[in-house]
């Protein structure tokens, strides 16, 4: 890799962003910008012809994922190097990260050895990959289904997936079967797709609508709330909280409803609605430690750790394995929070 390529480091702790630029000076990495925004790493990025993102998962206006979300739906940086870094990557991050277009992870604190590693391995320069056989046909096939021709649109998917099965393939042939009211059969497909990605977030949506037509509310809830906890992961609040107004207007009282609407409203920084949709989740399940867990979380949030130490102590007691609510307590206690 040559020497001279463009690097950009994007995170909002000062400390961190010193660490990994002193560390790519100290492997002869020196054409560095540096930027503690998201905004102005996306400015960054489409001025400067950087060569490689290093971006922190956790910031807080927007998250790292976010960032590498907006630049692979660019076609100019469908294949620019992207790094994510966090303190600890969990099983379903990974997966994120990876159904993103993620280049690959660091973890911090970095090692030398590993980042030089994995730098060096870039190639020299990145290229948009041409449209594929795969792409033409499934944009052939949705033309058939916009103008009607279903048939020949399923026919089209029919030989794409002999080819080889992927989920988005899936997705879109259940997807034409509910324009022609075949909903058993679209249910099918969409099962199929969240086999093959088990994060796919709008064929779940997709299977949710599908039970509803048919009068199988509790399985429309399920798979609803299935689409909205994921679009919650990936920080779509907006898609999010629409599909949870769908499910209020299913059943006011179905029963994760209220916690999924405390996460959404804390995500959005609307605290004392999260907190009264909390408490509601409570009285429903009045001995869930994870809910107890997302009040003292909250409680945080508004500067009252008293309160919030209450809270994980109520979750602790419910569940004397609950790792996070005991870390949590740990550092109250030691005034860390």
């Amino acid at each position: 890799m040559k020497k001279k390529k463009k690097i950009l480091l994007v995170d909002d702790n000062t400390d961190s962003l010193r660490e990994m630029r002193s560390l790519l000076n100290s492997i002869s990495f020196k054409d560095i910008f540096l930027t503690d925004s998201i905004d102005k790493a996306w400015v960054i990025v489409n001025k400067k012809q950087i060569d490689c993102v290093i971006c922190t998962w956790e910031m807080t206006a927007m998250s790292g994922l976010s960032l590498l979300r907006s630049i692979r739906n660019e076609d100019n940086f469908f294949n620019l190097p992207f790094f994510l870094s966090h303190h600890a990557f969990t099983k379903i991050k990974v997966i994120q990260a990876g159904h993103s277009g993620v280049t690959g992870l660091f973890v911090k604190p970095y090692s030398a050895n590993n980042v030089k590693q994995k730098l060096l391995k870039l190639p020299a320069q990145y290229n948009i990959p041409e449209p594929t056989y795969e792409n033409d046909m499934l944009e052939k096939g949705k033309k058939f289904a916009e103008s009607g021709s279903f048939e020949k649109a399923i026919s089209v998917l029919d030989t794409l997936l002999e080819n080889g099965e992927t989920a988005e393939f899936y997705y879109n042939k259940g997807y034409i079967l509910t324009t022609e009211n075949r909903f058993e059969e679209a249910i099918r497909a969409f099962k199929k797709a969240t086999q093959l990605d088990r994060l796919f977030a709008k064929a779940y949506q997709e299977m949710g609508k599908a039970y509803l037509k048919l009068g199988r509310r509790k399985e429309a809830e399920k798979y609803l709330q299935k689409a909205a906890d994921i679009n919650m992961e990936n920080d779509d609040i907006e898609t999010a909280e629409k599909i949870l107004n769908d499910i209020m207007e299913m059943d006011p009282q179905t029963v994760n409803i209220y916690n999924s609407l405390g996460v959404l409203h804390r995500k959005k920084g609307n605290l004392e609605f999260a907190l009264k949709q909390y408490i509601k989740a409570l009285k429903v399940h009045p001995e869930e430690p994870f809910i107890m867990y997302n009040i003292g979380r909250l409680y945080l949030d508004m500067n009252n750790a008293a309160k919030g130490k209450e809270y994980f102590e109520m979750a602790l007691k419910q569940n004397p394995q609950f790792k996070e609510a005991k870390q949590v307590i740990r550092a109250i206690e030691l005034g860390s929070l």
